[in-house]
């Protein structure tokens, strides 16, 4: 099972608690059922953890991957709450490739459209490059739920 939602569960100022807390135990309950969340909204490539839902378990029991978005700004609340000014984003976008047999993840790229690049070209068409495949930049083996929970935990040491 896959779950497609616009907005993340436990975005500050953008969702419910009551809610989160309700997903939380749903994505807690059916751990070997969901094998992804894809999520949007924040108009950032990032990863997010779902741990156990009781006070100090650290159990991860699932991992959102939000994707970047088309849009060439960042979300107007976000900026409000990190006290953040407006800065333009380059138009990205995120394909999963999938086992046909399985439905598991395989892989995901992230391309990104460079605009100041392709703003001082008198072309008229421009490209997308790709900007990392989860694989090879985070130096990885495999999509699994413990590998996307590793690389998300090393991530959040290094920022």
């Amino acid at each position: 099972m896959f779950i497609l939602a616009h907005i993340p569960p436990g975005e500050p100022k953008f969702s419910v608690y009551e809610f989160n807390i309700r997903y939380q135990a749903v994505v807690e309950r059916f751990t070997k059922t969901i094998k992804m969340h894809f999520m949007g909204h924040t108009h950032y490539d990032q990863w997010k953890i779902v741990k156990g839902i009781y006070p100090n378990d650290d159990t991860v029991t699932g991992v959102f991957t939000i994707t970047p978005s088309l849009t060439t700004y960042p979300l107007q609340l976000t900026l409000i709450y990190f006290n953040s000014s407006w800065s333009e984003l380059n138009p990205s976008f995120r394909v999963y490739e999938f086992d046909q047999d399985t439905n598991i993840l395989l892989n995901l790229y992230n391309y990104r459209l460079n605009l100041a690049k392709w703003n001082n070209q008198s072309h008229d068409h421009f490209e997308f490059d790709l900007i990392y495949d989860y694989l090879s930049y985070y130096n990885v083996s495999d999509m699994s739920l413990e590998t996307q929970a590793e690389v998300t935990e090393k991530l959040k040491v290094i920022f």
